[in-house]
């Protein structure tokens, strides 16, 4: 059986700088469709009226992470959600899901606090294997600073989750704002415990599948500005021959220009289950 997996940052947060934002949700929910998605990972979902809306946009048959719904107050006035801006869909039930934000140590400035970032797992079952979908949203900037709280954020998520290794296939996916070909410390830490970037199983060539590009408009808006082409959006699994899962297909998503939905351009995966 073929599963695609997207991971997407969606670039929803609601604040005057994320322009044309109702008009770009009024979208989404159908652009997964065409791309016909059985799991979706998005990051950047603050608004918990859009959630329900790409839900609507899915479709009935898909199913959403518990707790997608609860909000809190950001600077009195604005409402976010309480999953870090995480949140997943499934066409597959999501038989279990949960969300551990960072600790404030892990959070460091405004922006990483107001996202309350961290990661949201999901068990999903796909007919009689389960699949572990982890959803993240790693620290924002260039500079090393940021690169050492990336590594400690990574190293929280696989914390948490090495008393799984051998027992469930994982996906972990999300905006890593990471280049792993300049940041080898941080691939380090994952290809220790197991984890591999199914683009590179797959013999993709790294240099086409830059996600956050300069000519996207949209990173060239307020506080966004790029002038390079950076990867920064991974799906990477671990123990998937254990359970026979095969990766039959990876690729970069690219937007019409015309028609540009988010600052990210998505990333997917196919796999063969069973």
């Amino acid at each position: 059986m073929k599963v695609r997996i997207i991971s997407w940052n969606i670039w929803d947060i609601p604040f005057w700088f994320s322009v044309r934002r109702h008009e770009r949700i009024h979208q989404i929910g159908h652009f997964l469709r065409e791309h016909q998605a059985d799991i979706i990972a998005l990051q950047e979902s603050f608004d918990i009226k859009h959630r329900d809306l790409i839900l609507k946009d899915l479709g009935e048959e898909y199913f959403i992470t518990e707790g997608y719904d609860r909000s809190r107050r950001v600077f009195l006035f604005k409402k976010f959600d309480l999953t870090g801006g995480l949140v997943i869909y499934s066409k597959y039930p999501i038989i279990a899901s949960s969300f551990e934000p960072f600790g404030r140590k892990l959070r460091y400035g405004l922006v990483e606090r107001v996202g309350r970032k961290g990661f949201l797992k999901s068990v999903i079952k796909v007919n009689s294997v389960s699949l572990l979908v982890i959803n993240t949203h790693l620290f924002t900037g260039s500079h090393i600073i940021a690169e050492m709280f990336r590594q400690r954020q990574i190293s929280n998520i696989l914390d948490k989750i090495e008393r799984l290794r051998g027992e469930i296939p994982v996906f972990l996916m999300g905006d890593l704002n990471a280049d792993f070909e300049q940041e080898t410390k941080a691939e380090a830490l994952l290809l220790r415990s197991g984890f591999k970037d199914s683009a590179k199983i797959l013999n993709k060539s790294i240099s086409s599948l830059t996600t956050y590009n300069k000519d996207n408009k949209y990173t060239h808006v307020w506080f966004n500005d790029t002038n390079r082409d950076q990867r920064l959006d991974y799906i990477l699994v671990r123990d998937l021959e254990k359970f026979n899962i095969k990766l039959t297909n990876f690729e970069v998503i690219k937007q019409s220009s015309k028609n540009l939905l988010s600052d990210h351009d998505p990333v997917m995966v196919d796999v063969e289950v069973g």
